[in-house]
């Protein structure tokens, strides 16, 4: 799905006689990072790109007068929403036997690798943030409240409610009855 948003931009860019960038720094750094950790690393690591990615597309649609760009940040956020929903839900599940000081732990590891990467977005990007109407305060306060939600969504203590009940008549995989 994030190569379906790429090639939408790209043919909005071509469509406009707007060069694509060749390359970015940050985009190489985030794909050796993702690769080097295992899978709950990895998922923190695409969620904060998602988590911050609301906030950009956020910014680029308030940005822009094109009807077709803002329909591809109302698709890319509508995406990003999921995901992050989606994988949330995934740190939830891969956390729910950790100890609550371990978890304290990861969530502060979590804060911090994404203070990082929203100090780098900021300096990388700022063109688009302020065009969009966010001047740093304003992109930290929207930036930190997606971080937010993503914490609690991926807080082990609400998986009562993600896990299925397995109360009477609960059916597992292949549709047989579990007890």
């Amino acid at each position: 799905e994030e190569q379906r948003h790429g090639e939408y931009l790209g043919r909005f860019l071509d469509n406009e006689g707007i060069p694509r960038l060749e390359k970015q720094w940050t985009n190489g750094a985030f794909y050796r990072l993702r690769h080097l950790a295992g899978l709950e690393s990895t998922i923190v690591i695409l969620l904060t790109a998602e988590l911050v990615a609301m906030v950009y597309y956020a910014a680029l649609r308030a940005a822009t007068g094109s009807a077709m760009l803002r329909a591809i940040c109302d698709r890319i956020l509508r995406d990003e929403a999921a995901h992050i929903r989606f994988q949330s839900d995934r740190l939830a599940l891969l956390r729910r036997r950790r100890p609550r000081t371990l978890l304290q732990a990861t969530r502060w590891l979590t804060v911090i690798l994404f203070a990082g990467t929203c100090t780098v977005v900021w300096l990388t990007h700022r063109r688009a943030f302020l065009a969009g109407g966010l001047g740093p305060l304003r992109f930290a306060r929207h930036a930190w409240r997606e971080l937010r939600r993503s914490l609690h969504l991926s807080d082990p203590a609400r998986l009562p409610a993600l896990l299925p009940s397995r109360s009477r008549g609960a059916r597992g995989a292949f549709g047989r009855a579990v007890s």
